[in-house]
């Protein structure tokens, strides 16, 4: 019978961190990030390139994130019903949190009001690590409440 998956073994200083497990789901969403970070300096740097070519560097980022979604459905059909179930609550709170996130900004640049960095709204990093923080705190809000 194969091994349940936990969340803990993703929580550092859990007490049952597993750094191989951790490694082996973040390793799409690592790649991801790269590929994004690269992507968006050559763009800056080669305005003179071919939309078709453009677009193609815009959008490879969302490969490895594809496959990190993938990673995490895996995991998650591993793990105990009442964790698959707090995960799923987690999860959507992060995506709420993360769209009404982005909405309020829309709504206050839409007003002139000065946002700085933020001016042209989140943008697909940001997204991710707004997503990633909401994430983190649903998590321990969870744990906490669960035990």
């Amino acid at each position: 019978m194969k091994k349940l998956n936990t969340i803990e073994s993703l929580i550092l200083f859990s007490g049952h961190y597993a750094w191989k497990k951790d490694f082996r789901l973040s390793l799409w969403l690592l790649l991801a990030g790269a590929s994004y970070g690269a992507g968006v300096t050559w763009l800056r740097n080669a305005p003179e390139a071919g939309m078709y070519l453009r677009l193609a560097v815009a959008l490879f980022p969302l490969l490895p994130t594809l496959l990190y979604i993938r990673s995490w459905m895996r995991f998650m059909r591993g793990l105990d019903e009442l964790q698959r179930r707090l995960q799923l609550e987690v999860w959507l709170f992060a995506a709420l949190g993360t769209v009404l996130t982005g909405v309020v900004i829309s709504v206050l640049g839409s007003q002139a009001v000065p946002l700085g960095p933020l001016a042209g709204g989140l943008g697909v990093g940001g997204s991710f690590f707004i997503m990633l923080g909401l994430w983190t705190v649903g998590s321990i809000i969870a744990i906490r409440r669960y035990r």
